[in-house]
């Protein structure tokens, strides 16, 4: 009566298309069901995860760019990124630059340290954070160190940064 499946009487001939076309019916009725569920599932899921951005005076913000490295580093010359908000978590990286690869250096408001490429002491950097600011620099004496720092010459970086604004 809903899917229009075939029904027999005792002396109908039961035919194998009869079964094929039930199990599609079957089956497309089931899937729809499926997709109903996850999509309000789905919904639920955005809804509560939603539900508190704004709340408190604070909305979640993006930023993204790039720089040219200057070929300098350690602290008396640190990478600093200014945004027009609070930023939370940033990713810097480039290409390789022939002496390591700096892909990415991740920095995490609160934290005083990041990495950039390993967890070798020679990829340590030293992070600052400021209201609308992050600043960071290779604490050791190398050249290649400028390239750990995300700071190679003539090097293009690319950063993305994730926070919010009151």
């Amino acid at each position: 009566q809903n899917y229009q499946l075939s029904r027999w009487e005792k002396d109908d001939r039961i035919m194998m298309e009869d079964f094929n076309a039930d199990n599609e019916a079957i089956d497309a009725a089931l899937a729809a069901k499926a997709d109903a569920e996850d999509v309000t599932a789905l919904g639920e899921t955005v809804a509560a995860l939603t539900a508190g951005l704004g709340s408190g005076g604070e909305n979640c913000r993006i930023a993204y760019g790039s720089y040219t490295g200057t070929g300098t580093f350690g602290y008396d010359h640190p990478n600093i990124l200014e945004f027009d908000f609070s930023p939370a978590i940033v990713w810097v990286g480039g290409s390789n630059t022939g002496n390591s690869t700096t892909w990415p250096a991740t920095f995490i408001r609160g934290a005083t340290m990041g990495r950039s490429d390993s967890n070798s002491p020679d990829h340590q950097l030293n992070v600052s954070w400021g209201d609308h600011s992050v600043s960071w620099y290779a604490s050791s004496y190398t050249t290649i160190y400028a390239a750990n720092q995300c700071n190679a010459e003539n090097q293009t970086y690319y950063y993305v940064a994730l926070g919010y604004s009151a």
